[in-house]
């Protein structure tokens, strides 16, 4: 905000005393500095503390995620009493595609089955509702997010549902039978 010919600082709004030369005013830098008189190298290593400061910056974890305009409390556990929505050749074709991209089939731990996951960030999740909707399973937060990598979550099916879940992919998908 400019006054004549004097910046005043958007924080203090110009108050001199200990709370203005406490911080750093941005309009005052950009005053003395201007904005191209940074070096590529001093760039750089703002860019360098910056990277630091956000791989220690941990968001809180996980509690819901927001699909369909509805919002959804995780975990939402795999059940044996899930209603299962009966998906459309065309639906199935989609979340085959979807699978053969990010899906995953692992040996669960007991070795009895293979658990069927597919990962997703979790502000785009609507696709991971599908997946329960369509063959049950649960969604579960998957990673924390960190500075700028983003929070994801999962969708695990295993035992009877990922047998069910896989016989029906396998007729769709393309890469991974």
């Amino acid at each position: 905000m400019l006054m004549g010919t004097r910046t005043v600082c958007s924080t203090c709004r110009g108050r001199a005393g200990l709370a203005h030369r406490r911080h750093t005013c941005l309009s005052e830098t950009i005053a003395k500095e201007g904005t191209t008189s940074l070096s590529l190298q001093q760039l750089e290593r703002r860019c360098t503390r910056l990277r630091a400061v956000l791989r220690n910056l941990e968001f809180p974890k996980l509690s819901y995620i927001t699909a369909f305009g509805e919002r959804h409390e995780l975990p939402i556990r795999a059940s044996k009493t899930h209603e299962k929505t009966a998906a459309s050749l065309g639906e199935l074709q989609y979340l085959g595609g979807f699978f053969d991209g990010d899906g995953c089939v692992t040996p669960s731990s007991h070795m009895t089955c293979c658990t069927l996951i597919v990962g997703q960030s979790a502000d785009r999740s609507e696709i991971l509702i599908r997946y329960h909707k369509a063959f049950g399973g649960g969604l579960y937060d998957h990673q924390t997010g960190t500075g700028l990598a983003k929070a994801s979550v999962q969708w695990a099916a295993c035992g009877a549902s990922s047998k069910a879940a896989a016989l029906r992919l396998a007729k769709v998908t393309q890469l991974k039978r």
